[in-house]
Order: structure tokens, then C-alpha cells, then sequence
């Protein structure tokens, strides 16, 4: 029998923070959908250490606030482990690929982490955008991220369609 595996990853946002501030965020696209994709064709993918792929995809975020904020960026999703979001019985992780707060190319650290730069998003753990070794504020951020879906091989073996779903919110703190 043939096993099929059919994705849906689900963007949905939340409001900023702080209720003062009148900030905007958009997504785009706002939701990816993988389709419906075959134990078979996982199986021709780059081997990525065991884990089956189903391709790295980009999305842009874009936040703009009337007035000079902090630019704290969070995404609010259940953990897979502490270094992945849960998608289905799989992961999907989220690498920052380029960022620009008000015009100016920044690097990003994690809280946890003051020191240390970062390219990928935590489960639970917030991202501060950073210019020079100091942490910045601003009205306009604009970041461009890559998903990478993955689950192991075993969870590809199925014999009906089963759906691997992701939902999460961005949040501005």
C-alpha cells in the first residue's frame, strides 16, 4: 500500500505585548501548505541525518509601530524539543535569514544567551534584534525566515493520509 503524507503548516498572529502600542504585523504568505507529498518522494530528498525533509521554505514577517519600540520577537508554538516546534510527530525549526530594523541590517541574540548571535528561534525563548553589540529599538522590522519541516522515517510509514499541522503566533515584546 502506498502511504501518503499531506502537510499544512498554519500561520496565525497575535497582538503586540503592550495594548498601547498600535503596531501592525503581516506574514506572507500567511500560510504554507506543503500539499500532499508521498512516503516515495521524502524518500528521494537530501538525506538531512536521518530525518526526512520536506524542503526549506521562506517566509517574511514585517512590523510597523507608530513610534520607537523594543523589538522583542517571539514565536508561541507547542516545543518538539528545545530547538524545534512541534509539527505532527515531526519538527519544524525557524532559521532568521536577513532582518532589517528601520532600514539597518541587525543580527539577532536570544535572552538566554545575551552575548551570543543567533540565527534560529526557540520554543519559549525570546530574540532581541541587535546592531554593533547593542540591543535596538525601532518602528519598522522586516525578517525573512526559513521553516525547516522534518519528520523521522518511521513516522512516513503510513497507510492513509494523515495530516502533520503546525500553528503558532508571532509576539512582539
Amino acid at each position: 500500500m502506498k502511504g501518503l503524507v499531506m502537510l499544512l503548516l498554519l500561520w496565525t498572529f497575535v497582538r503586540p505585548a503592550f495594548a498601547e502600542d498600535d503596531c501592525t504585523m503581516r506574514l506572507s504568505p500567511a500560510a504554507l501548505d506543503y500539499g500532499s507529498v508521498t512516503r516515495a518522494r521524502l524518500l528521494d530528498l537530501p538525506d538531512t541525518g536521518g530525518a526526512l525533509s520536506f524542503g526549506l521554505r521562506r517566509i517574511r514577517l514585517q512590523i510597523q509601530c507608530p513610534e520607537e519600540r523594543p523589538m522583542g520577537l517571539r514565536f508561541n508554538a507547542p516545543a518538539a524539543d528545545a530547538q524545534g516546534f512541534r509539527f505532527g510527530s515531526g519538527t519544524v525549526q525557524l532559521r532568521l535569514v536577513s532582518s532589517r530594523l528601520d532600514g539597518r541590517s541587525v543580527d539577532w541574540v536570544r535572552d538566554v544567551e545575551q552575548g551570543r548571535s543567533t540565527d534560529r528561534i526557540w520554543p519559549g525563548v525570546r530574540v532581541r534584534p541587535r546592531y554593533n553589540g547593542r540591543i535596538l529599538s525601532g518602528e519598522h522590522l522586516e525578517v525573512e525566515l526559513e521553516l525547516d519541516a522534518r519528520i523521522d522515517r518511521q513516522a512516513a510509514r503510513v497507510s492513509d493520509m494523515t495530516l502533520f499541522q503546525l500553528a503558532g503566533s508571532f509576539q512582539l515584546d
